[in-house]
């Protein structure tokens, strides 16, 4: 159409026109595309697709010989299909329990109440994505790289044979490899070629928590069949698959302050949106949408991520705080996590408190006194009492172990203050007691599914460990302590934490040290093998800086018995030694004696 002013999509030097004279077209060459010009006055004047634009860099209108360009909607509603072969596993359905650690970390606007099915909610954004997009063309050359991103030309090699990887999908994992290479790679080539923009994705883990997302996605460095009805979120573990997912994806985004989460498993997704409200904050949910052979989720999350970097408003969906909800019929879904868990101790399975402390006084066991429990929590210290929610557990069997002094001066709650680090076996924080202002650390192993069960075992191994370590430094076989102090272990439903001194800091690399830290280093390795044990994961991050100025060994994760007694023919001294003075070599104790 003569006159209309059209943005141009394609890449950096890719030739749009002819511009040299052509004695049988009359046209011209050697034009090319200017990053962020705009194609104008594209009329198709015959058969020969001669197109008049105005020069990016004369301002003429010139005669070409033009490359018929695309609407990049059009072209993403026909093409922007991905194959997605049907899974070889017969039920992979499965998703982490309700984290009560992270729960309190949600702020009230962020803490959505209930959750409702909005059946419109996936054409919602794919309407906003042909709003954002327009008439935005798209050059030739652009048009064949992305067809070859889409199916069926994505499933083939570089000489036209099929590739493996879309042949079969044995597993929920590889559909995340899929996943990767294929959607979201293309998503990032799209955003590059309508705006410049960059895409980022990574594994993330809510800055405020420990909880992780296969991918978050970041545009420039910036974040951006079910219930028929609605059903109210119950903040609790333990729950049927449907409410647990819905409650799960309005704590991931709630944590991270985000409005969009598209839930997969396999060729099936769900679109989740939360909906801040201060006073009836929701979460909005789609039917399941099917990723094989149709561009419509591929256009919802390209839809998504453009109305969060265009800051364009996607039409909002209604809730009624008084319409009728589903009443959620609970089903026995098998074995608990807990039952797959050999935890050696006859006091499993004590309460997971979802009320505000001091209401309730006993276990289901009832072979503990209160005066043993300990009570955690992540809330606030500020937050009304009755919106907090505390953890109830009970000492370890073989618990010896004595609180700090500081615990006397309050009811044995211990306040969850700042998340430090996650771990193999799992997440550390700061913490303090009731009335106290010393920090501690508290090691947290949460049994949010059946595969974390050897988690909670390496924990009471782990426990275990540094019973040995305080025997020895009692009993004077170690002058100096390995280890931080440990305070004891305890546990409840799903749930063991280890609470220890609170260290400054560990290293980064090994170069951090002087050649006198490094001997430091290596005599506490040696000490350790001496009292019996291999640490098993001697690496810069098991390295703690201690308060008073001096070094300790962390995370005892991996550690076994060993019998070495400090030999210099131990391997894992020796992997020591040659870390640690790999630059340094004439002052390295070859003879296993520690040099000042």
């Amino acid at each position: 159409m003569a006159g209309a002013r059209r943005p141009t999509l394609g890449f950096p030097g890719t030739p749009i026109a002819d511009c040299t004279e052509n004695p049988q077209k009359g046209g011209r060459s050697g034009e090319h595309l200017v990053e962020g010009a705009l194609v104008t006055e594209c009329d198709h004047l015959d058969s020969g697709r001669r197109s008049r634009y105005r020069s990016p860099i004369t301002g003429c209108i010139q005669q070409s010989t033009a490359i018929i360009m695309s609407n990049l909607h059009n072209f993403l509603v026909e093409h922007a299909m991905f194959s997605s072969p049907q899974p070889n596993e017969d039920s992979s359905t499965d998703i982490t329990d309700i984290s009560l650690v992270e729960v309190p970390l949600l702020e009230r606007e962020w803490k959505a109440k209930h959750a409702v099915r909005d059946n419109t909610l996936v054409q919602k954004l794919c309407s906003t994505l042909e709003n954002v997009l327009g008439d935005t063309l798209l050059s030739a050359d652009a048009e064949n790289q992305l067809l070859s991103r889409f199916s069926p030309r994505i499933q083939l090699g570089a000489f036209g044979r099929e590739d493996s990887n879309w042949i079969r999908n044995p597993s929920e994992r590889h559909s995340q490899t899929l996943l990767s290479i294929g959607v979201l790679d293309t998503l990032g080539d799209c955003l590059w070629l309508y705006g410049r923009h960059n895409l980022a994705k990574t594994e993330k883990v809510a800055d405020r928590g420990s909880s992780r997302i296969d991918y978050g996605l970041e545009v420039d460095g910036e974040d951006g069949s079910l219930l028929e009805n609605g059903i109210e979120l119950s903040w609790a573990p333990g729950q049927t698959l449907a409410p647990k997912m819905l409650t799960k994806a309005a704590l991931t985004l709630g944590l991270r302050r985000m409005e969009w989460l598209f839930i997969t498993c396999h060729n099936y997704w769900i679109v989740c949106r939360l909906v801040r409200d201060n006073h009836h904050p929701f979460l909005a949910y789609s039917p399941m949408i099917n990723i094989d052979d149709s561009s419509v989720p591929f256009r919802a999350l390209f839809g998504a991520m453009l109305s969060v970097v265009k800051n364009v408003p996607v039409e909002p969906t209604e809730f009624n705080p008084n319409m009728e909800l589903d009443t959620l019929k609970e089903q026995d879904e098998g074995p608990s996590p807990e039952d797959y868990i050999d935890d050696r101790s006859p006091h499993s399975g004590s309460l997971i408190a979802n009320d505000p402390p001091n209401t309730r006084n006993c276990h289901h066991t009832g072979q503990r006194k209160a005066e043993s429990r300990l009570m955690i929590t992540s809330s606030s210290q500020n937050s009304p009492e009755s919106s907090q929610i505390w953890i109830h557990l009970h000492p370890f069997s073989n618990n010896i172990l004595a609180l700090p002094l500081c615990a006397n001066n309050g009811n044995r709650r211990l306040w969850l203050t700042r998340f430090v680090g996650s771990g193999s076996t799992g997440n550390a924080w700061q913490c303090c007691f009731d009335g106290s202002v010393d920090f501690l650390v508290v090691k947290i192993v949460e049994v949010l599914r059946r595969a974390d069960a050897d988690k909670r075992q390496r924990l009471h191994d782990e426990f275990n460990i540094y019973l040995t370590l305080e025997q020895a430094y009692q009993s004077r076989q170690s002058r100096n302590r390995v280890a931080p102090q440990c305070y004891g272990a305890f546990e409840g439903n799903g749930v063991a934490v280890l609470i220890l001194d609170l260290c400054d800091g560990v290293l980064n690399e090994w170069e951090e040290l002087n050649d006198s830290e490094r001997s430091q280093v290596f005599k506490l390795a040696r000490d350790l093998h001496c009292i019996g044990i291999i640490h098993g994961d001697l690496e810069p991050r098991n390295i703690a800086r201690t308060r008073e100025g001096g070094f300790c060994l962390i995370d005892f994760s991996e550690s076994r018995r060993h019998t070495c007694k400090g030999s210099k023919r131990c391997v894992e001294l020796q992997i020591l030694r040659k870390q640690l003075w790999k630059r340094q070599p004439s002052v390295a104790p070859m003879d296993g004696h520690i040099r000042p």
